[in-house]
């Protein structure tokens, strides 16, 4: 009877991780599994690394950039833009837009697994 209104923020993936996982009973990054996060390749296999983020993982004219060189031999892990002990970026920081195109998507859900991003895009 106190509740008037429910939200529901139905945002993508580093949205949601970045500026909501961190809240109290959220279930964000702190919470992901190794297998879990694992990327495959189109094969189904798990990856050794993640590639490097064509182009850079930030966007044209961010300072200071993050460039396709840091980018390479990530851990095939979760890591978050803003940890200290990774890229150090801001919330706010301006990064390559995902794809939304339905069926690569399709694809890089993987039935809800969402494992095949790295693969399919």
């Amino acid at each position: 009877d106190k509740i008037d209104t429910v939200v529901v923020i139905f945002a993508e993936n580093r949205s949601f991780d970045n500026l909501y996982g961190g809240f109290p009973g959220a279930n964000g990054l702190a919470n992901v599994s190794p297998e879990q996060a694992r990327q495959l390749d189109r094969d189904g296999k798990p990856l050794s690394e993640l590639p490097p983020a064509w182009g850079g993982l930030t966007g044209k004219g961010v300072t200071p950039a993050v460039t396709e060189a840091q980018t390479a031999h990530l851990a095939n892990a979760t890591f978050a833009i803003d940890d200290p002990k990774s890229f150090n970026e801001g919330t706010n920081v301006i990064t390559h837009d995902l794809w939304h195109r339905f069926y690569q998507e399709q694809m890089q859900i993987d039935g809800g697994k969402n494992d095949k991003f790295v693969a399919w895009a």
